[in-house]
């Protein structure tokens, strides 16, 4: 379960931490390329725990835990929100990036941005 995780890692390994990366890919076809990036930290003595653990996270998964999927999803809510004030550049340059780019786009989606309003919703006062 998710608390024997937790204590796995802290008793075991420096710490994991995810995150999904988005890049156009070079090629004719100008597809867009999602990665799910994994890193762990540790000593070279730990190296074979923080595999396992990698694995474990990775290879069985439990979706079974509704009320806990529910949390963690409001936790990532409330980090996001959160950053919102110190970082509200970074958002807002995200979105202009999105118009035109489907690589920051779809990050932009995975990241729980909402898309850029059309130009038929939007309207420009002066």
């Amino acid at each position: 379960d998710f608390v024997s995780l937790s204590q796995r890692i802290k008793r075991k390994v420096g710490g994991i931490s995810k995150s999904i990366m988005t890049s156009p890919v070079l090629n004719a076809r100008g597809e867009t390329c999602a990665k799910l990036v994994v890193r762990g930290k540790g000593t070279a003595n730990q190296l074979e725990d923080l595999m396992d653990i990698i694995s474990d996270m990775l290879l069985e998964p439990e979706f079974n835990n509704q009320a806990k999927f529910k949390q963690m999803i409001m936790e990532s809510k409330a980090g996001m929100e959160g950053g919102l004030l110190g970082a509200g550049h970074r958002v807002g340059m995200g979105r202009l990036s999105a118009m035109d780019n489907t690589s920051a786009f779809i990050g932009g989606k995975l990241a729980g941005r909402r898309t850029w309003p059309s130009s038929k919703t939007c309207s420009v006062r002066g």
